[in-house]
């Protein structure tokens, strides 16, 4: 009914508007699309939205990404290309992360790069974006301050 009436703004019949601009229906719609500003992935790899944290693949920790929020899914640009999709968190300040986007971060040492005596016991090396820091037991610093050696 009310699209018969003369709308009181226009001075039109929205009907014979909407014929004329040729809209189409909202359920023939994409959904609803906000644009982010691009942001940095810090070395937690985890990018913030709306105060809640989510976490993307770790070989992106210092480069540029882009967020974008359709419907009721978060989705991470990397140039260009989706490289992250999470369900917005309802809450505040809630984590969101996938296993996935961690894998890789720790891996076993390369024994070109780092030669045995300098491996550490557990055997894990951690990249941190290109660096790799050796994961070592913490007796090995209580034994050097103690004026003990290994």
């Amino acid at each position: 009914m009310a699209d018969r009436r003369t709308h009181g703004t226009t001075q039109e019949v929205p009907a014979e508007r909407f014929a004329r601009e040729s809209l189409v229906t909202l359920h023939g719609m994409r959904p609803y699309r906000i644009e982010q500003n691009p942001r940095v992935v810090p070395s937690d790899c985890m990018v913030v939205l709306q105060t809640n944290r989510y976490s993307v693949p770790w070989r992106l920790v210092g480069e540029r990404v882009e967020l974008a929020v359709v419907s009721h899914e978060l989705r991470v640009f990397h140039c260009g290309e989706v490289v992250a999709t999470h369900r917005l968190s309802t809450g505040r300040h809630q984590i969101v992360c996938k296993a996935e986007h961690f894998r890789g971060l720790f891996r076993q040492p390369d024994s070109q790069v780092h030669p045995g005596p300098q491996t550490a016991p557990s055997g894990l090396m951690w990249r941190a974006g290109t660096v790799d820091v050796e994961v070592r037991d913490l007796g090995v610093y209580e034994a050097l301050a103690s004026g003990g050696g290994r």
